[in-house]
């Protein structure tokens, strides 16, 4: 906004009581918080206002308001992500880009303090404020911490067939877990069952898109919180099943003498296994494997186990790709034969801890789109309470009849059975495909790979849910001799797939806002645990903290910047002064003590 010269307090007052009806609409407009009302971005939808009129400004569209306040791409690319806001119908999903805001903020206060000190032609407090930094704000009581800056969303058990959902509240309810600890390891099992017999398209006529029926799960739990018991509840119906071809394979050896003769049991579970193992294992099981780890690490650690050098990891992460889309596979490796899979598809159901999680899905593993392509958890923890209910016999014989009738599903012999959206579902489908793909226009780094998987995400489920449905209207002994699923997947279906996207796809975005506050969190309280106070017995300055690290801090505003978190987070006290080591009448300056030592801090005083 151009400089204006204010003669009398009742011009100036005239002028903020406009200026601050123009921030009001505006705050409300793009729902900013009142810390963010000083940035230059707002000051420039202020100055629009100024010139087109405050009711003509509000009915422009989104993209005429960014041309007529000559917004840059940053400040368009920052208000743009209200459809984000919009379509989770979550504040918390771009709680990382309000933050952003503030910071600009902060910067920004002791600018303005200074425009209007020379409006007021006032050097001597220009020069004041010159040498003072800008005052931190003052937490916002209502503002949730960062490591809790998304609210949590129960799991939509509505949209699973009854059966599962039972099962389902019904181990939560004994385990004192989360529902969503069971069903989605649950879901993932169900889809490594079905795995290659079917694909999904969402129209007949898009034969050139096919979504193979492959689901990878992790849930984020502290540990002692119960999520291994809870995955058990989820993948049991598979390793039982596991355990009876197991044992049905030992029972026919014991007829066959020969060595050659051996029958090898069919493989649906794997767990500690490398990639060139599990295509092996693929080439005589082309239904699928499903891949169930307690620790998620322990499998994604085992990536390049056999090679040397970053490379050999970055090519075992292309084959995990190629597993989860169904892609054929062949490894030629040095010393061994090759190996060939036609269809190659693996599920994947794990956990892990918070702290694990955030080294798990490095950078490699975002840039690879391996992280992407993840759905992840993070339920509320709680105390168990042991119960002596017993628990529902019939309802898990309902859900282990259906898994055994997924089982029982004839195997396709060259290519998958090919399911598609009815008329109804792809419209259904539409708006949802479309909606999403603006929104990783929108959006960047991880939330866009994330928003941008999220269509085809809502078609595999759409298969699994299809296939659970249509296997869940025989009775309980009923036996599945012939495929017996419809190859067009009705509207209801496709609305169930659709919502569960949506929440897999809000999570998942929730989760990794949470990753990135607990990361801030912990690099906050490193440096508060490195600083060497002995050396620094009345504070340290940004500038100090520079000149002593300058490899982590390539500046004094940036070790200002990190200084001022840790204070924000309570784990240091900041104060604006001289400190006591100095001259009386010395320069003030921002100094960061320990907690506990501000009050001891007396600012000398000047005669």
């Amino acid at each position: 906004m151009r400089s204006i010269k204010l003669r009398t307090s009742e011009s100036r007052a005239m002028l903020e009581e406009q200026v601050a009806a123009g921030i009001c609409a505006q705050r409300d407009r793009f729902r900013l918080e009142p810390d963010e009302c000083e940035t230059p971005m707002l000051k420039k939808l202020v100055a629009a206002i100024t010139k087109v009129g405050a009711e003509d400004f509000a009915k422009l569209p989104l993209d005429h308001t960014f041309k007529v306040s000559g917004l840059s791409a940053e400040d368009q690319r920052l208000l743009d992500m209200q459809r984000l806001q919009d379509a989770f119908a979550s504040r918390e999903q771009v709680a990382a880009l309000v933050a952003q805001l503030r910071e600009l903020a902060h910067k920004e206060r002791k600018l303005t303090d200074a425009s209007v000190a020379v409006a007021d032609g006032d050097t001597e407090r220009l020069e004041r404020i010159a040498r003072r930094p800008s005052p931190s704000a003052p937490p916002n009581p209502n503002t949730p911490k960062p490591s809790n800056a998304a609210a949590w969303k129960g799991f939509p058990l509505d949209c699973l067939p009854r059966s599962l959902s039972a099962y389902i509240a019904d181990c939560a309810a004994l385990q004192g877990a989360d529902p969503a600890a069971i069903a989605l390891p649950l879901l993932a099992s169900l889809a490594g069952l079905i795995g290659s017999r079917y694909t999904v398209s969402p129209a007949e006529q898009r034969d050139d898109w096919n979504e193979m029926l492959a689901l990878w799960s992790c849930v984020i739990l502290p540990s002692g919180s119960g999520k291994t018991p809870a995955q058990k509840h989820a993948t049991g119906f598979l390793t039982r099943l596991q355990a009876d071809l197991f044992k049905a394979a030992a029972e026919e050896n014991k007829s066959r003498a020969q060595a050659d003769e051996r029958v090898e049991p069919e493989r649906i579970v794997v767990s500690d296994i490398t990639v060139e193992g599990i295509c092996k294992l693929l080439g005589a099981n082309p239904n699928g494997l499903t891949c169930i780890v307690d620790e998620l690490a322990s499998m994604i650690g085992s990536l390049g186990r056999y090679g040397q050098g970053n490379g050999r990891v970055q090519a075992d992460r292309g084959q995990w790709l190629s597993l989860y889309n169904g892609e054929p596979i062949t490894l030629d490796r040095k010393n061994s034969e090759t190996i060939y899979a036609q269809r190659a598809v693996a599920s994947i159901i794990g956990n892990t801890q918070p702290g694990i999680a955030r080294r798990l899905f490095d950078q490699g593993a975002q840039e690879s789109g391996m992280l992407a392509r993840f759905c992840v958890a993070w339920p509320p923890s709680k105390p168990t309470k042991i119960t002596n209910r017993k628990p529902d016999a019939a309802g898990r014989a309902d859900a282990e009849a259906l898994f055994r009738r997924i089982h029982a599903l004839p195997s396709i012999a060259d290519e998958p059975k090919r399911l598609c959206l009815s008329p109804e579902g792809f419209e259904v489908f539409k708006p949802f495909h479309n909606e999403q793909n603006e929104l990783a226009h929108a959006a960047d780094g991880n939330a866009a790979a994330a928003i941008s998987k999220t269509p085809g995400l809502a078609l595999r489920i759409a298969g699994v849910l299809h296939v659970a449905r249509s296997l869940s209207s025989f009775g309980a002994d009923g036996v599945v001799g012939s495929d017996g699923i419809p190859s067009v997947i009705d509207a209801e279906t496709t609305k169930h797939a659709v919502k569960l996207a949506r929440w897999l796809n809000a999570e998942r975005l929730r989760v990794y806002l949470r990753l990135a506050a607990d990361e801030s969190a912990a690099a906050a309280e490193r440096l508060a645990d490195s600083i060497p106070w002995s050396d620094y017995p009345h504070g340290i300055t940004p500038s100090e903290l520079h000149k002593r690290n300058k490899s982590r801090f390539g500046s004094a505003d940036a070790a200002e910047t990190a200084l001022r978190d840790a204070a924000r987070r309570g784990l240091i006290a900041e104060r604006y002064g001289c400190r006591a080591d100095q001259q009386v009448g010395g320069r003030e300056t921002l100094i960061f003590l320990p907690l506990g030592a501000c009050a001891s801090e007396t600012p000398a005083q000047a005669d």
